[in-house]
């Protein structure tokens, strides 16, 4: 007649992912996602801007929950979408990007810059929220 404990905690668990989260954030639309990889040392944020803007960064298409970088490596990620007209009816609008997933320990070491002229001011991200869940 009850659940354990296991059990009720996934059940919980369930309820959240697919009751509650598409909720808070609804997928409006997804982004189209090309990565640039850089094993080894990192190239310095200006060297990697000025190349970009000479178009000498070959960004290549990136499958969501593909794996991504090296140890110590370095993965620049282009996103590119729209927002679909009329959305989103007056509230927020809210990016989220999970470069880790949420079940690994890199989660805490990834970082992550907005680069958008329409972004808020930049700053990293311990915890960001690409992904899907």
């Amino acid at each position: 007649m009850f659940l354990k404990i296991d059990q009720q905690l996934e059940r919980c668990r369930r309820v959240i992912r697919q009751r509650v989260r598409p909720r808070i954030h609804p997928v409006l639309r997804h982004l189209d996602v090309e990565a640039f990889d850089i094993p080894g040392e990192p190239m310095p944020t200006d060297e990697f801007f000025a190349r970009l803007g000479r178009g000498e960064i070959p960004f290549e298409p990136f499958a969501m929950g593909s794996q991504w970088g090296t140890t110590w490596g370095t993965t620049w990620f282009k996103l590119s979408g729209q927002v679909p007209e009329g959305k989103p009816d007056g509230r927020p609008l809210e990016l989220w990007i999970d470069l880790a997933g949420t079940t690994t320990p890199a989660a805490a070491t990834s970082k992550a810059w907005s680069t958008a002229p329409t972004a808020p001011p930049s700053r990293p991200c311990t915890r960001s929220t690409i992904g899907s869940r």
